[in-house]
């Protein structure tokens, strides 16, 4: 191959990854703006249309995310199979119709039904697994820059769905908004699916503008086979497991602060719209933080700079729980954003410990550990309002959560699968 065809290759790969990538922010606005961040919105429009407690409407809404981490190892293992642009189709339908479902509700069944069994069981893929397995097959040497742009559609997402879902739910009403949240997960998360490709083999390209591995197949039906680690060779690791546990700690405080932020800050004496509107300026002031720590992940050992931004959130529900004040709200949400930088920090570094070959179901079976997180933490926090009123020991178990996430991330020792010897007594195929 001549010099000016690489380059002219290159360029093509190059301009192919950053279109994938952009891409797949749709999906990930939609899943992760509406789910992730607006759940939130839904929590006392739902206790007092039910006219039940706060403990079970969090309940419900951490089971969601209990299904969601529990099939994530299931689809993760067809993702690469059969490619995760399927999958992510699939799972765009079933999120947003589980929204329209929840519209319709008039019991707590409907509701459980909905979030649990249609939310819930298509969330994960749609917002976070289906967009990352592809970012990752498309991206190498800036895989943590990627990742956090990819992240960046969440907050862009959050900017925008929060307050306009808690407009309509204080001006319409929450059925309306549950039906929006629905029609605009899939308006937004369709397009991505249909315009974008699994691997940048299935268009004769390679990952970063190298140009492709001719041994690895191409095929725009079947994803291709990847280089790396299989799942079983992958948790004989210590990586493996020093990033599973730091990611259980991070999403019990993270999705604990996620479902619980508006009711947090209306205890704080906040009104709703108001508070949903903070929400949105943190999903804002995310998006800088997010972009400048994937650069810092792109240059440094990604679970080091994981770990300081995991301290950082920390101080930020500090300053949440001892704050009485505007001002200190201002300053909890600008330190609070960096959570939104951690998991593009995680899968970057998980890309670049198992590489491509089993990406989907190695992030899979790491994000069922966090279930250990997910579906408990919210629910303790709602059921510690429900006794007491307050949130203050909520919050505090919280930053002990955030602390933890940053031990295990600096527990996490530097690897990639280029030069990891294969654990000894473990299958070449899993």
């Amino acid at each position: 191959m001549t010099s000016d065809t690489q380059k002219l290759q290159q360029k093509r790969s190059g301009f192919y990854a950053w279109r994938v990538l952009a891409l797949m922010l749709g999906p990930r606005a939609g899943g992760a703006g509406v789910v992730q961040f607006s759940s939130t919105n839904f929590v006392i429009p739902l206790e007092t249309a039910l006219g039940v407690s706060r403990g079970l409407i969090s309940t419900i809404f951490a089971l969601g995310m209990l299904v969601s981490s529990i099939t994530s190892p299931v689809l993760g293992i067809v993702i690469d199979k059969f490619g995760a642009r399927k999958i992510l189709f699939a799972t765009t339908l079933l999120v947003g119709g589980g929204f329209m479902l929840l519209s319709q509700e008039h019991s707590v069944l409907v509701v459980g039904i909905a979030y649990i069994g249609f939310v819930g069981l298509g969330f994960m893929t749609l917002a976070f697994q289906g967009t990352s397995v592809i970012v990752n097959n498309w991206f190498d040497k800036y895989k943590a820059m990627a990742m956090s742009i990819l992240q960046v559609g969440a907050s862009f997402g959050a900017f925008i769905l929060v307050p306009l879902l808690a407009y309509i739910i204080d001006s319409v009403g929450w059925r309306e908004a549950a039906f929006a949240a629905g029609v605009i997960i899939i308006v937004i998360g369709v397009p991505g699916v249909v315009f974008s490709r699994n691997t940048p083999e299935e268009v004769g390209l390679g990952p970063d503008g190298v140009p492709p591995d001719p041994s690895v197949a191409s095929s725009s039906s079947v994803a291709p086979e990847l280089t790396g680690l299989t799942a079983m060779q992958a948790a004989r690791t210590t990586v493996f497991w020093t990033i599973s546990f730091a990611t259980v700690f991070s999403t019990a405080a993270t999705f604990t602060l996620q479902i619980h932020f508006i009711p947090m800050l209306v205890w704080k004496g906040m009104g709703p719209v108001g508070a949903a509107g903070l929400l949105s300026i943190l999903a804002l002031v995310s998006i800088p933080v997010t972009i400048f720590t994937g650069a810092l992940g792109d240059r440094f050992h990604r679970p080091k700079v994981a770990a300081v931004l995991s301290a950082v959130v920390g101080l930020g529900v500090l300053v949440l729980t001892l704050g009485t004040e505007l001002w200190m709200f201002w300053i909890a949400i600008v330190l609070i954003s960096g959570f939104q930088g951690l998991f593009p920090l995680v899968w970057a570094a998980t890309g670049e410990a198992f590489g491509r070959r089993a990406f989907g179901t190695i992030r899979g079976s790491i994000t069922a550990v966090q279930v250990l997180g997910t579906a408990t933490m919210p629910v303790i926090a709602g059921t510690i309002f429900d006794r007491t009123g307050s949130y203050t020991i909520a919050l505090w178990m919280v930053i002990g959560c955030t602390l933890l996430t940053s031990l295990f991330f600096l527990l996490t020792p530097r690897m990639t699968y280029r030069t990891t010897r294969i654990p000894s007594g473990t299958p070449e195929s899993a």
